[in-house]
């Protein structure tokens, strides 16, 4: 008993073997036997390249969802949209980086792992100056760090010259 019906053959014309299970090409569309199912042996199909995305000509760098196989004007949908979002080069971003740990006191400018935000004035400080004393804070009204869970915050008053740590 034969089922002529089910299945497709191969579009190789040496081969045109029915396949029960064929394979369909995701480029060209067409149907091929387990024999023939990848790309090096098809029939007028010349397979997509592992190509990269396109990069980006501001910053350098690859922009996801762009790629030499799709139209143009997808590409430049997706570049703009990238550009508009604020794509920076290596050197921004990373100058960004460095500049969020430094040390905002006078021309310390130290850049450490660890870096401490005072919760009066908001700005962050290296482990030498992290003390409200050590940089001369100025608070600002309504600003400053905000508290951790607890909501405790703690305020390093000068009293006649000596120092207290009083907790708001």
């Amino acid at each position: 008993m034969e089922f002529y019906d089910v299945g497709k053959h191969c579009a190789r014309p040496d081969c045109n073997q029915q396949d029960y299970l064929p394979f369909t090409c995701t480029h060209c569309r067409k149907n091929y036997c387990a024999t023939h199912k990848f790309f090096d042996s098809h029939v007028d199909c010349t397979p997509p390249s592992a190509a990269a995305p396109l990069a980006c000509l501001a910053c350098r760098q690859p922009v996801n969802g762009t790629s030499p196989h799709l139209t143009s004007v997808h590409n430049e949908r997706v570049l703009a949209a990238h550009v508009k979002g604020g794509c920076k080069s290596a050197e921004e971003e990373a100058r960004e980086r460095r500049k969020a740990k430094e040390c905002a006191f006078g021309r310390c400018r130290r850049t450490e792992g660890v870096v401490f935000g005072c919760r009066e004035c908001g700005l962050r400080y290296c482990s030498t100056h992290r003390i409200g004393t050590d940089h001369a804070c100025k608070p600002v009204v309504g600003g400053g760090m905000k508290t951790g869970g607890s909501g405790v915050r703690a305020t390093v008053v000068n009293v006649k010259g000596v120092s207290k740590l009083v907790s708001a």
